[in-house]
């Protein structure tokens, strides 16, 4: 058993090693590919070439995502994903999220809400690029199942002892909802609910694994 338990373990790190690796070699011809891309959108002065260079970019953009994902995953299998220690600002780091998301809100006409609960502190110590990614997935997630109406992203939170605080981030949509018998799969690995909304909807699957992992 013991043998068996090791050579899983020696097969689930050559995978994620391979996983990391190949990740890594295809996200740097692709970030070439989009820095060309907008670049080319620029000197583009016929309509038809400008929207084919923006469906180019924006394809490039969802397999990056998936690449970033699928990275990300692998990372948390190897049990190397690192959480870093950092000051920032928590007010800033909501806003310039939230603004991420702004044009692709108001191509849907959906409403962007914030709120920062007064008691919240402002200035912390944490790491807010594994924060924002966390903030990022779930309103990419509001933006593609709701169609109409608002997305909410709110923070409370409450002070524990020595100086350290818990946040509460929430996210609230009016979207599609989904279905009480269907909540255990949102954290399964590539998992979505329904092959139907998989075509409707793209993804990998892997998002709330993920934020799971992190948080």
């Amino acid at each position: 058993l013991d043998t068996l338990t090791q050579d899983l373990r020696k097969a689930t790190k050559a995978k994620s090693d391979f996983l990391a690796r190949m990740s890594h070699e295809i996200r740097t011809p692709l970030n070439a590919i989009i820095g060309l891309t907008k670049l080319s959108q620029r000197a583009a002065e016929d309509k038809e070439q400008q929207t084919n260079l923006i469906q180019i970019e924006g394809a490039s953009q969802t397999l990056l995502s998936i690449i970033n994902d699928i990275l990300d995953f692998s990372k948390i299998e190897a049990g190397k994903l690192d959480i870093e220690s950092t000051q920032f600002n928590l007010d800033a780091l909501v806003n310039q999220t939230i603004r991420l998301h702004l044009a692709r809100a108001q191509e849907k006409h959906i409403e962007l809400i914030q709120h920062i609960s007064r008691d919240v502190p402002l200035n912390l110590i944490g790491d807010p690029l594994r924060i924002q990614q966390v903030l990022n997935n779930l309103l990419s997630n509001a933006l593609k199942f709701t169609s109409s109406g608002y997305i909410k992203l709110a923070v409370q939170g409450k002070a524990l002892q020595h100086g350290i605080h818990e946040l509460e981030i929430k996210i609230e949509d009016t979207g599609i909802g989904i279905s009480r018998k269907d909540k255990n799969k949102l954290f399964s690995a590539f998992s979505q609910i329904d092959d139907a909304l998989n075509r409707s909807y793209q993804g990998t699957g892997l998002g709330l694994v993920i934020c799971q992992e992190l948080v």
